[in-house]
């Protein structure tokens, strides 16, 4: 057998162990820790490759290391609650291949390319349970109202800051973020048939972000919105008129095509604001 063949079969191993094992956590609904529970000896193996593994040069520090090992020794923690054993002549392949997932993962969610360090560190949760499958998500049909009006055809450009929808369950519900967004579809269009709503079906920004955000006190947030008449959006906004009057968790609402000022603000406004509103769906 060639060396390329025997490196194409391990490769095939590595992928098809890496793949049984996310199959058996959603299967069993196994997760794992935020901070995982291993034990020093059992970090040992992640910690010495994520010395030999860089994801990006200029992530190529403690910092990057510390990623890379919170990356492995999970997903080797992931392999012990499904009682499946880690295959040890494979490990330097399910590494490499896990970080090569998560730094795709990385740049799918980041914003417009902004702070992929900090995106990198974001995404391994997602990297262990997914791996790559979640960023086809972002072209499912299933998942269109989501998109709209934000757009996301432009993916060098704009279309990067504006997936908050896609950002928040591939960052805030890894374990099955499919599942949180289709439950965001279901509110959709509950909401877009609902009567005492149609004021916001020339505005489904509003919408999607009630879905997304705001579920948990659903029909107490639209009211909200109707009752306040925040559904006039004012086309362009000094920042002290955001910071007085709008409030952190409705900037999304004022996002047009023109204000790119907002842009920042509004994922700033998301991220924050997500801790509000837990969620059930990991």
């Amino acid at each position: 057998m060639s060396i390329n063949n025997s490196t194409n079969d391990n490769q095939k191993a590595a992928d098809f162990f890496l793949e049984r094992v996310r199959t058996a956590s959603a299967e069993n609904g196994i997760v794992i820790k935020h901070r995982y529970t291993s034990t020093e000896s059992q970090l040992r193996p992640a910690r010495d490759i994520a010395k030999t593994i860089s994801i990006i040069d200029e992530f190529n520090n403690d910092n990057g290391r510390e990623t890379i090992t919170c990356l492995l020794a999970g997903f080797e923690e992931l392999c012990r609650k499904n009682k499946i054993e880690y295959p040890e002549d494979l490990r330097e392949l399910i590494s490499s291949t896990l970080v090569k997932e998560l730094l795709t993962n990385a740049q799918t969610f980041s914003k417009h390319n902004h702070n992929l360090e900090k995106t990198l560190r974001q995404c391994v949760s997602l990297t262990i349970y997914q791996g790559t499958d979640f960023c086809s998500a972002l072209d499912e049909e299933e998942f269109e109202c989501l998109r709209f009006p934000f757009g996301i055809d432009d993916r060098e450009g704009r279309g990067h800051e504006l997936l908050y929808p896609f950002r928040q369950a591939a960052l805030y519900r890894p374990a099955n973020p499919r599942k949180f967004l289709k439950n965001a579809v279901d509110i959709f269009h509950k909401i877009m048939s609902d009567d005492r709503y149609a004021l916001l079906r020339d505005k489904p920004n509003y919408v999607v972000e009630a879905a997304i955000y705001h579920f948990n006190n659903l029909e107490k947030h639209l009211e909200k919105i109707i009752s306040e008449k925040t559904l006039i959006t004012p086309k362009k906004l000094s920042l002290g008129e955001i910071a007085g009057n709008s409030g952190l968790p409705y900037l999304p609402h004022l996002l047009n095509e023109e204000d790119e000022l907002l842009i920042e603000i509004m994922d700033h406004a998301s991220e924050i604001d997500i801790d509000d509103y837990p969620c059930d769906y990991n």
